[in-house]
């Protein structure tokens, strides 16, 4: 970036070898001046397409080692310094005037210390610290922050502090150095943002995907053509910095999902999809007609969250083929308030006594009034039967549905997803493995409410064929042997009403 030597033909020339080392004088005192200088020999075009984004939202989504950090980095700093400390070929980029506040978000402080500060230290012109000292700039307590002369500022914030650490100020900018990794990262940016109001600021990322198809997927890369989000993805091989020795060096131990992921920046599940079978065009149907389906057996699943609750409504035939036809996926937990909008949706579809089947840990959640969830809904009109939670019979059973097929092998499955439930659709394309669980059958417990209420309802209906060799070899509570065994100990075959008949 701004570690270059001479090169030979400069050394051979005393004249241009003197130009050289005052232009290397330069860049110690001001590195701006060497980042991506268009004089230089190498330039990171991916870098500057970076800065030249004006927009809300900036997103650098990238491979290892692709100068993604370095690129966010040194935005905050062209940010943060005076306009006449910039360097002519960096001024075009410059959004905000001093003083600039920026929040930087990492995951652990320790990514702070051996990324972001050394790389502040390395771009930052001297003369916009305080007496020109990184070390009278920066101080650790009583919060980490960066003080320039002019009055700018740069935070250093991590993702496992709690919310209030996130609160209670007005920012320019919040930068994520990677997304937030825990459960609670979307309710973090959220608590962030908010922070950009007053100011009508902006955020950037620079991240690899290697948490999958996170909330940076769904709301900034699947949103990437709005006119207030900008994405640049870059490969590892756009760093032109890189040797090819490297880079090889670096791949190859590597599996082919980490290797899209770490190498180009696409997004990849690394744990392994569930319902990888899953396909819109077989799975997908228009919606049913209603006036059929409210002669059907509907059952709810429920499947309350802390902070959403997830809604759906199967029908199941004669057959015990299923379509799953309408959803709901409420912004809250409020008992009365969902129980309301379920019975009117009933009404609405012309459903009189649907099956109710819930989540079986909420019989031991609190809900209103410390009482448990079931409860709660059962004040309501709503009375539940408990969810089957065994997740790998779950997800079996709904894996066994869409994998069905005729006699003669073709795809015929036995569960469908109507249209007009998006969010359903959405989540069951993305429900994934844990890859930090010995468990195979744990899920990253993100986005899957609606799925786990389908799992209560299918489970609640499970399509099951004995296979034809079952015999009962001792009595057994609440077993019933095949028909066809059971008859033959009838003294004679009789009609079902016996003489009556």
């Amino acid at each position: 970036m701004t570690d270059f030597a001479v090169p030979g033909e400069v050394e051979k020339n005393p004249r241009l070898k003197a130009l050289y080392e005052e232009l290397l004088s330069i860049v110690k005192t001001n590195p701006l001046q060497g980042y991506n200088h268009p004089d230089l020999q190498r330039v990171h075009q991916k870098q500057l397409l970076f800065h030249a984004a004006g927009t809300k939202i900036k997103a650098f989504i990238a491979g290892n080692r692709s100068g993604k950090t370095v690129a966010c980095v040194v935005d905050d700093i062209i940010q943060a310094v005076d306009r006449d400390a910039l360097p002519p070929h960096l001024l075009p980029y410059k959004k905000w005037e001093p003083p600039f506040h920026v929040w930087i978000g990492a995951p652990k402080f320790a990514k702070h210390e051996d990324t972001i500060l050394p790389l502040l230290r390395k771009f930052m012109p001297k003369e916009q610290l305080t007496d020109q000292s990184f070390d009278k700039s920066y101080r650790r307590q009583p919060v980490p922050i960066l003080r320039l002369a002019n009055g700018s500022t740069i935070s250093f914030k991590t993702y496992d502090q709690d919310l209030d650490a996130w609160a209670s100020a007005e920012v320019h900018r919040i930068h994520w150095d990677e997304e937030p990794n825990s459960e609670d990262g979307k309710l973090l940016r959220s608590e962030a943002r908010a922070r950009l109001v007053s100011t009508n600021g902006d955020e950037i990322i620079g991240m690899t995907p290697l948490l999958g198809y996170s909330w940076v997927y769904e709301d900034i890369w699947e949103r990437r053509n709005e006119p207030q989000i900008t994405v640049v993805q870059a490969d590892i091989e756009d760093n032109p910095w890189n040797s090819q020795e490297a880079i090889e060096d670096f791949l190859g131990e590597l599996t082919d999902e980490e290797r899209r992921a770490r190498k180009s920046g696409e997004f990849v599940h690394f744990g392994g999809l569930f319902f990888d079978e899953f396909k819109d065009s077989l799975h997908v149907v228009t919606k049913p007609d209603l006036a059929k389906l409210k002669d059907q057996e509907v059952v709810v699943g429920i499947d309350p969250g802390l902070r959403r609750t997830g809604v759906t409504w199967t029908a199941f035939d004669n057959d015990n083929a299923a379509v799953t036809f309408a959803e709901f996926y409420p912004k809250e937990t409020v008992v009365p308030n969902i129980a309301r909008a379920i019975k009117l949706k009933n009404q609405t579809f012309g459903i009189k006594e649907p099956v109710y089947v819930i989540d079986p840990s909420s019989r031991n959640r609190s809900g209103i009034n410390a009482d448990s969830l079931e409860a709660a809904y059962a004040r309501e009109g709503i009375y539940c039967q408990w969810g089957q939670n065994d997740r790998p019979a779950g997800i079996l059973e709904l894996k066994r549905r869409f994998q069905a097929h005729t006699k003669d092998g073709e795809p015929h499955p036995t569960l469908t997803i109507s249209e007009d439930c998006p969010n359903l659709i959405w989540e069951i394309g993305r429900y994934r493995r844990d890859p930090h669980s010995k468990d195979e059958f744990a899920a990253i417990k993100m986005d899957d409410h609606l799925v786990d209420s389908l799992r209560y309802a299918v489970m609640s209906r499970a399509w099951h064929i004995p296979d034809d060799g079952l015999q009962q070899t001792a009595f057994e509570p609440n077993f019933q042997e095949q028909y066809s065994e059971e008859r033959k100990r009838f003294p004679v075959e009789v009609a079902p009403f016996g003489a009556y008949s």
